[in-house]
């Protein structure tokens, strides 16, 4: 085999070769920094979603809670608000609670954590912690004059609670139409 013979069959071929295997290699890198980039976000909103409060915090909020005073829908009076305010432990205790919340709300509100994933593992907690606390939340506002204060835990309550509201009234007009075209009459009606 001459030079002339190498350089005008084989070398093509080992161009060919040599190109298909860069392009794999180009493919196969970006394959690699997808993944890493899906795994990265996850991990990070894994972390962010778990850095809501300890159970020991949320036990000592709700046995705090159990002793306060009640509005009608069952949330914090707003009579209760400077009882918490004015003891030092126990507004430590619920600043750091709802902090917790507003992190994790504004996380969301800044699209660093998938809405929808928040709301399907934390979603209840977030409204529940908002609404039962909504009456000191605007204690501590007036007094402080400020009302951006848990404005982000608001703003992602209040979405997630009329969210919940309309899964739940799909969920109640689906058993409705099952039960319709089985012909029963339901105890939803």
């Amino acid at each position: 085999m001459t030079l002339h013979d190498i350089a005008t069959d084989i070398a093509p071929i080992v161009q060919a070769v040599t190109s298909i295997a860069g392009v794999l290699g180009v493919w196969f890198l970006w394959r690699q920094i997808k993944i890493t980039n899906v795994w990265s976000r996850a991990n990070t909103q894994h972390s962010l979603l778990s850095n809501l409060p300890t159970q020991e915090l949320e036990k000592h909020v709700w046995i705090l809670f159990e002793k306060l005073p009640k509005n009608p829908r069952g949330c914090l009076h707003e009579d209760a608000a400077p009882t918490i305010y004015n003891c030092v432990d126990d507004w430590v205790c619920v600043k750091t609670f709802l902090n917790k919340f507003e992190q994790l709300s504004a996380a969301v509100n800044a699209k660093v954590v998938d809405e929808r994933y928040a709301y399907d593992v934390h979603g209840v907690k977030v409204v529940d912690a908002f609404l039962k606390f909504e009456a000191y939340i605007y204690y501590i506002r007036k007094r402080r004059d400020d009302f951006a204060i848990y404005l982000e835990l608001e703003k992602v309550a209040t979405r997630w609670d009329a969210l919940a509201k309309a899964e739940q009234h799909q969920v109640v007009q689906l058993q409705k139409e099952m039960l319709n075209a089985r012909g029963t009459k339901g105890v939803i009606d």
